[in-house]
């Protein structure tokens, strides 16, 4: 099987199960010099794994701007609560240039990997950029209404994760007779 970058970006290439536009273009928020920015995911043969060369965990242009993670590390990866692989699973519509059936399986099991540490990453990442906004854009950074707005949103997020690790208890456990 061959793994090369310009190989996955064949429409016809069985083995890509998801290719998305990410970033500033997922959000809503690209100028005219933006560049766009994709992910995707594809699937490796069982029996490549115990070849004596592994296949790649990871398959990108020479500027990262196109990116192909094998399912194996994007796996590892939403286990990690990367933000990235995270963002790939909550595409609006619009976004998404390929998805197949085994794609819409995690989709569909998204909230298993919505967990108290992708909260806290997620939270701090949106927190990061919105200083350097206010920064870039000549606002206090210490401003009272952007504390309270991420307090809030920490809140509603945090009592989120709660009810989905509820859930997911409740859906694990044994039933009592």
């Amino acid at each position: 099987m061959e793994y090369r970058f310009e190989a996955l970006e064949e429409r016809t290439n069985p083995s890509v199960i998801f290719r998305g536009i990410v970033g500033i273009h997922a959000y809503g928020t690209a100028n005219a010099d933006s560049d766009v920015d994709t992910r995707g995911v594809f699937t490796v043969p069982p029996m490549e794994y115990v070849r004596l060369v592994p296949p790649p965990k990871q398959v990108s242009d020479p500027r990262n701007d196109h990116t192909y993670y094998s399912l194996l590390r994007f796996c590892e990866l939403m286990a990690e609560s990367n933000p990235t692989t995270m963002e790939m699973l909550y595409l609006p519509d619009d976004c998404i240039l390929r998805s197949t059936p085994a794609y819409g399986l995690l989709v569909a099991r998204r909230d298993l990997f919505v967990t108290q540490k992708a909260v806290d990453i997620h939270l701090g990442r949106s927190l990061r950029l919105s200083w350097r906004s206010a920064a870039v854009n000549g606002s206090s950074t210490e401003s009272s209404p952007m504390r309270r707005r991420y307090r809030r949103v920490s809140s509603t997020a945090r009592a989120a994760c709660r009810r989905t690790a509820t859930r997911r208890r409740q859906a694990t456990s044994w039933p009592r007779s």
